[in-house]
């Protein structure tokens, strides 16, 4: 597991009552790592549901984005995380979120990985299906093979 090389908040194995003691003890729950990434974003990244509940409990910020402009959420769809997904979901972030460039959406990166949960979850929360970024819609990635989305993405 990669760590956050400018907190130690994300070095306590994932453990709410650790991060619960560093945060109390005034560690930086918006440190950022050297690819702009917050604990919440690895928390996430990583399915930690719990450390996700309380770094959002302590006011994280769901909308921060990293280097590449990618938010929490974002990355989430790409690693299959649904239980996280729907949490960030229920806590305000932003199914529609894309980078500056526009590439992407949360909807389209489970698209690309073939990631089914996600996208049905996301689908039910009103994400838009005809979304395009700048290489192509979320039915384009579907054709690589994944038959299921394209029945979901009709």
């Amino acid at each position: 597991m990669r760590l956050l090389d400018t907190t130690a908040l994300c070095s306590t194995k994932w453990s709410p009552p650790c991060d619960a003691v560093l945060v109390q003890k005034g560690a930086d729950k918006e440190a950022r790592d050297g690819d702009g990434m917050t604990p919440l974003h690895w928390a996430a990244q990583e399915g930690h549901l719990p450390v996700v509940q309380y770094l959002c409990e302590q006011g994280a910020d769901k909308a921060a984005t990293d280097e590449d402009d990618w938010a929490v959420l974002y990355g989430e769809a790409t690693l299959d995380h649904l239980v996280a997904v729907q949490y960030l979901r229920e806590q305000g972030a932003d199914i529609e979120a894309t980078t500056e460039e526009g590439y992407s959406t949360p909807l389209l990166m489970a698209a690309h990985i073939d990631n089914s949960p996600v996208m049905q979850y996301l689908c039910s929360q009103g994400a838009d299906k005809k979304v395009t970024d700048i290489a192509a819609m979320a039915y384009d990635y579907s054709m690589i093979g994944h038959n299921i989305i394209i029945i979901m993405l009709k």
